[in-house]
């Protein structure tokens, strides 16, 4: 950035390169050889003295300088205003106080938290991971059972091809159907199946594989699981 400022300074300065600024409006022409040759040689010129600058530490510390009187202001609004016959909106001026940016920075940072903390506490239904391999009859079951909770019974795969899956889903259920999504296996490492995942808040869950119901897997977190998993679970039952 500070480069690019210098370069454009330079350039603003540099005979050649700034046409009409006598305030005359010239017809465009196409330039010359000779002018593009004294064009391309200023622009060198200027690419020159910019590495020269940049590497000169005295211009460094001046820019420095100059970069801390606009983070550290010493002269308030109030004083501006009595001094050059103008009104400063306080808005402005409290963009140039460190203090103010700061804690308005701290209050956007608390905001996210606490959305982020809301988001971390909605739970996800429950779902059971299946495959088509499991007997028609467990899977019905499953599938019943999951809409009366509105809990997903989810595959990795398609079932042989696409006309197939929809097929063998129309053969196991009516409304309620089965959800095709490998992330979600990924995702709670789900390693054989049927796996019965309930998801306490998005970076926890309680999982139990086996051939068992909905109801069976929330009786077994009501026993055995902790409190809030335990109230968890008990919100689920209640609408079996």
């Amino acid at each position: 950035m500070k480069i690019i400022l210098i370069i454009f300074f330079l350039l603003l300065s540099a005979p050649g390169l700034a046409d009409g600024v006598d305030g005359v409006i010239r017809q465009y022409e196409e330039p010359s050889t000779e002018l593009l040759d004294r064009q391309k040689e200023t622009i060198n010129k200027v690419f020159s003295q910019t590495e020269i600058m940049t590497k000169d530490k005295k211009f460094n510390m001046q820019l420095e300088k100059e970069r801390t009187k606009l983070n550290h202001p010493t002269i308030s609004a109030a004083e501006i205003t009595a001094k050059d016959g103008f009104n400063i909106p306080e808005f402005i001026s409290n963009e140039r106080n460190r203090n103010y940016l700061s804690s308005v920075i701290a209050s956007a940072d608390a905001i996210i938290a606490s959305k982020a903390t809301d988001t971390d506490k909605v739970q996800e239904p429950p779902m059971v991971f299946v495959t088509f391999a499991m007997p028609a009859t467990e899977l019905r079951l499953l599938i019943e059972e999951a809409s009366k909770i509105g809990a997903s019974v989810i595959v990795r795969g398609l079932y042989k091809d696409f006309k197939s899956t929809i097929a063998k889903i129309k053969e196991l259920s009516t409304e309620n159907g089965i959800s095709i999504d490998p992330t979600l296996f990924k995702k709670y490492q789900v390693k054989q199946v049927p796996t019965f995942v309930m998801p306490i808040s998005s970076k926890d869950w309680v999982t139990a594989t086996g051939s068992v119901s909905f109801r069976y897997f929330l009786e077994l977190v009501i026993k055995t699981g902790k409190t809030e998993e335990v109230l968890v679970a008990k919100n689920w039952m209640a609408k079996l």
